[in-house]
């Protein structure tokens, strides 16, 4: 962090041309590949479809992060409406993923894409400290705003921020106090730096009552987990069963499946345990034999009509994630390929980030499936060479139709809202910010530049041209620190 001290705007200005020359040199190396690869008229035409992609993303955006950041705090905001009305407050989930922003976007190149190597030391243990200060001795992370009890009602919000709050201590070097139920040690070390043996036994974090909070469209599904940390649900064989029996993986395939795609850690580390004990059998082939009988045998989707939809690939997301965190296979995986590339091409109006991102997603989730849990099956690595020469035949129209769809949910600020006119004011059944505001936010922000990401993946590109540079950390920096 030496170089990044005594920013100034002038420094800031001159470390903008060493990256505007490096910038083009890596978009001449990028098209000479596509150029070797499709010839030279094809292989052009590849790369302005990119670049046109490219040029949704300004440095309005870099601003707009760093003014979410609470310095009193150490965490991010997630939307300027939360930041600005005194109900809402930092969450985990915006946290980790206005960090993934910094990295994903190229800004910590310069750091080897380590956020604890490109922030201040100050601002990495801030965010630390107050990550920390947010879990339970169960192992789970609650916020003020939204309470336990509600928290421990809504397993997609609780299941996700376990997620959220390991990978956000992890990019700031830290761990967490207590175990997780995703199978990560905690340090035993409490925010202010005092082991919990020191306090006399684990000292619980403080949560609002979830009656002091207006709660909106709780999944009322979940059970609090015993003292063990382990919820009901996993506890055997039966429990588990009885739990996926009562999932209408059908009727509603995206919130469903982002509720098994949030829980595989912990079903990862429970089947862990289950084994270590003796047990006969494995939640994680329950599930994955679960899964596979309700797929649409047509379409490799997990929906009951055999047409193609939005809602049928953002379902798709999530179940095969869900399988290749579980280490299985996705079965009818070219069927699946399949209708992810037709949902890229529908004239249909997409009505949120996720229209936009799940089906480039989905492709590249199922295609890294396959090569990684289907290596002998020679027939399926056939099948997705195959589509991999039919999407790259496509793949100009297919970039253009993308960047028409994700213009439409971007806003003045350089951030990108989670519907076209206003952004979500819940994230996963918690408030999050004001309702029917036209305003970016964190997570649709960084499922747009996922999109981006993902186009440019499929083929080995995800970090061949930087979106941002060394001198946008800067700017950053520049701006968190004088505000």
């Amino acid at each position: 962090m030496n170089e990044l001290r005594a920013i100034t705007p002038d420094r800031i200005a001159s470390q903008r041309v060493a990256d505007a020359i490096m910038v083009a040199e890596r978009w001449g190396r990028l098209e000479q590949f596509f150029v070797n690869e499709a010839g030279k008229s094809r292989g052009k035409e590849i790369v302005d479809a990119m670049r046109e992609m490219f040029a949704l993303f300004d440095r309005g955006l870099v601003e707009w992060l760093a003014k979410l950041y609470d310095k009193n705090i150490g965490g991010f905001y997630y939307s300027n409406s939360a930041r600005d009305n005194p109900q809402f407050l930092p969450d985990v989930e915006s946290t980790a993923q206005a960090l993934g922003l910094l990295v994903s976007t190229g800004m910590l190149e310069h750091f080897d894409n380590e956020v604890k190597k490109a922030l201040p030391e100050k601002m990495c243990r801030d965010i630390k400290r107050w990550v920390k200060g947010l879990q339970d001795e169960n192992g789970y992370f609650y916020h003020p705003q939204w309470g336990k009890e509600a928290t421990d009602k809504n397993l997609i919000r609780r299941g996700r921020d376990v997620g959220m709050a390991m990978i956000a201590l992890k990019r700031v070097g830290g761990m967490p106090t207590y175990d997780s139920p995703n199978g990560e040690k905690g340090d035993g070390i409490l925010p202010d730096g005092t082991p919990v043996s020191e306090r006399g036994g684990n000292e619980k974090s403080s949560s609002a009552p979830a009656s002091e909070v207006k709660l909106l469209d709780i999944w009322n599904t979940g059970k609090a987990p015993d003292e063990s940390g382990v919820a009901p649900y996993l506890l055997d064989r039966e429990s588990f069963v009885e739990y996926l029996e009562g999932i209408d993986i059908n009727g509603n395939s995206y919130h469903h499946g982002s509720a098994l795609e949030s829980q595989s850690a912990q079903i990862l580390e429970r089947d862990r345990v289950l084994r270590e004990s003796g047990a006969d059998y494995s939640l994680c082939d329950i599930l994955a034999d679960w899964l596979t009988k309700h797929q649409n045998p047509k379409t490799g989707l997990w929906t009951l009509s055999d047409e193609v939809d939005y809602m049928g690939v953002n379902g798709l997301l999530k179940i095969s994630s869900t399988y290749s965190r579980i280490g299985k296979p996705v079965p009818r995986a070219t069927l699946a390929l399949d209708s992810a590339m037709k949902a890229i091409s529908f004239d249909e109006e997409p009505e949120t980030v996720c229209f936009t991102l799940n089906p480039w997603y989905a492709i590249v989730v199922i295609t890294a499936n396959v090569l990684k849990y289907s290596s002998g099956d020679e027939e399926a690595l056939k099948s997705v060479g195959e589509f991999k020469n039919h999407l790259y035949d496509n793949y100009p129209a297919l970039i253009r139709k993308t960047t028409a769809n994700m213009a439409k949910f971007k806003k003045p600020d350089g951030s990108f809202s989670y519907l076209q006119n206003r952004t979500a004011a819940c994230s996963q059944g918690m408030p999050v910010a004001l309702m029917n505001e036209n305003e970016g936010d964190v997570n649709a922000t960084l499922c747009i530049r996922s999109t981006l990401g993902h186009v440019m993946d499929i083929f080995g590109h995800y970090s061949a041209v930087p979106m941002y540079t060394l001198s946008d950390l800067m700017q950053f920096l520049y701006i968190i620190e004088n505000k």
